[in-house]
């Protein structure tokens, strides 16, 4: 969730500070490892970015259109796919909601086997 967030909104939009650092680096050895503090911090982080961007965009603004980063295409192209097409900012703020949505549900799921309580409040 917080990779859908650096890549929709930062590399393709272009939000955020170009110098934030996405991550924290702590990894525990293992690639994807993060304690829960780290992962809260960095889901803060990345909310603060999307949050900036929707309390200054305006409906004109979110029919601006972006196009995928070069380096995204020539990926999809190495990997014998079609290129990605440009998408309205509306597009990518639905698309990241309904990836949080999904992913978002999952995790709900997971706590609740556990016997913790979700995330979510209503």
């Amino acid at each position: 969730m917080i990779g859908a967030r650096f890549n929709w909104f930062h590399l393709w939009m272009g939000e955020g500070d170009p110098n934030l650092d996405w991550d924290d680096e702590e990894n525990n050895g293992e690639p994807g490892v993060y304690k829960a503090a780290s992962l809260v911090a960095m889901f803060e982080k990345s909310w603060r970015v999307i949050s900036s961007a929707l309390e200054r965009w305006t409906s004109t603004d979110l029919e601006q259109l972006f196009f995928p980063p070069a380096s995204h295409q020539t990926w999809l192209r190495n990997q014998g796919l079609e290129e990605e097409p440009a998408h309205t900012r509306q597009w990518i703020v639905w698309h990241v909601m309904e990836h949080e949505i999904y992913h978002g549900g999952e995790l709900s799921l997971a706590l609740g086997t556990y016997g913790l309580k979700s995330f979510y409040t209503w």
